[in-house]
């Protein structure tokens, strides 16, 4: 055979293997994930992947596991998070010999989270610092006080001093950090009802409002909110909740404390406390 037709059989067969190359980078379609519990899988092209630190933020936006605790293995090796995708999938399909894919199978692995230590700066608590885990979150903290306090979860507020300031808190999704200085609350939630609607309020209770305050305080609590009412409570309405004016705050819970707002000058609202 001339030497110019073995260039031409090299040539086809390169861009043969070329051609075969970018036919699988086209039709890499789905990441499938193993871990511990199950599998769950990806989609490469609407989820826009292309690295292995684009899996673990995918996983991390889905699952909320911190990226710090994410191992990504393939093949028995530990992946960086800068390996290319189609790369590895390429490589693996060439390599293996095996029947084509669209999809490429990752091993997703979670590390421990190692042991931190969170400090309040204010709080309602009797202690100032708790010890949890680098991989658990606002709500896993707020889960615990609760369970420490006897306060109900969803009247518990989490927040750092520059948000507490404009009464911000922070989202439950958020993983704990080491340098977090929070600042936790618990609240009574106010709804008043009037002629043009409910009104609702919170109010974030101090620690001695907590710890000492009972049902009858909360009149004071809100003197300044009703210069030109009068606040009755209804005491058939929460003698019929199991309280009373000497209930202390921290064992109302979620019951409802009823109230009458009454206007000096007209015919008086209700006012209701949950």
């Amino acid at each position: 055979m001339p030497e110019n037709s073995n260039i031409q059989l090299d040539a086809e067969s390169a861009n043969g293997e070329l051609c075969t190359k970018q036919d699988l980078e086209n039709n890499l379609k789905t990441i499938r994930l193993n871990f511990l519990t199950g599998q769950f899988s990806i989609d490469v092209l609407t989820n826009r992947l292309n690295v292995v630190g684009d899996v673990k933020e995918y996983v991390r936006s889905l699952k909320g596991i911190d990226i710090r605790q994410q191992e990504i293995v393939f093949v028995n090796r530990q992946l960086e998070n800068y390996e290319n995708l189609l790369e590895l999938h390429n490589d693996h399909q060439h390599q293996s010999g095996n029947q084509y894919t669209e999809s490429l199978t990752l091993n997703l692995v979670i590390k421990t989270g190692r042991k931190i230590q969170l400090n309040f700066t204010e709080s309602f608590m009797d202690f100032d610092t708790l010890e949890m885990h680098e991989n658990q979150t606002i709500l896993d903290l707020k889960k615990m006080i609760s369970r420490l306090t006897s306060a109900r979860l969803r009247l518990i507020d989490v927040s750092t001093p520059s948000l507490f300031q404009h009464g911000r808190v922070i989202s439950n999704a958020l993983l704990l950090k080491e340098d977090l200085v929070l600042q936790v609350t618990v609240k009574i939630l106010i709804e008043i009802e009037r002629k043009g609607g409910i009104e609702k309020m919170e109010k974030r209770l101090t620690k001695d409002e907590w710890v000492d305050g009972k049902i009858k305080d909360l009149i004071k609590l809100q003197e300044h909110e009703f210069n030109e009412h009068r606040l009755i409570l209804d005491e058939e309405y929460i003698e019929n909740e199991g309280l009373e004016l000497e209930t202390p705050l921290n064992d109302v819970g979620e019951r409802k404390i009823r109230f009458i707002v009454k206007n000096v000058s007209r015919k008086s609202d209700n006012c209701v406390v949950l």
